[in-house]
């Protein structure tokens, strides 16, 4: 999974508590692209192993209270409304 190597073992975890899970599983994400970074992964790279593993990912903008699409905002350096955050939350979401 590319630069994942040192950052993975967050996922494997994530992996096991949804191979575990029913077919519907909703869940809330809270990310720091920084803290991603130290560890070798990304916001880009969770997204993404969140959609090969069949959930819709939107990031939630607190701010104005709704979801918007994960991809339509900078996962390294968020913002919403043009107001730079330190963290982010995602809503994800497998039928």
């Amino acid at each position: 999974m590319g630069r994942m190597e040192h950052g993975d073992g967050m996922l494997r975890g994530m992996e096991r508590f949804i191979s575990r899970s029913e077919t519907h599983l909703e869940m809330f994400l809270e990310c720091y692209p920084a803290g991603l970074e130290a560890a070798g992964a990304s916001g880009e790279l969770v997204v993404d192993w969140l959609r090969a593993h069949h959930f819709a990912v939107m990031a939630i903008n607190e701010k104005a209270r709704r979801l918007v699409p994960a991809d339509s905002i900078d996962l390294r350096t968020p913002s919403f409304g043009g107001e730079l955050v330190r963290a982010f939350n995602l809503y994800c979401s497998r039928n």
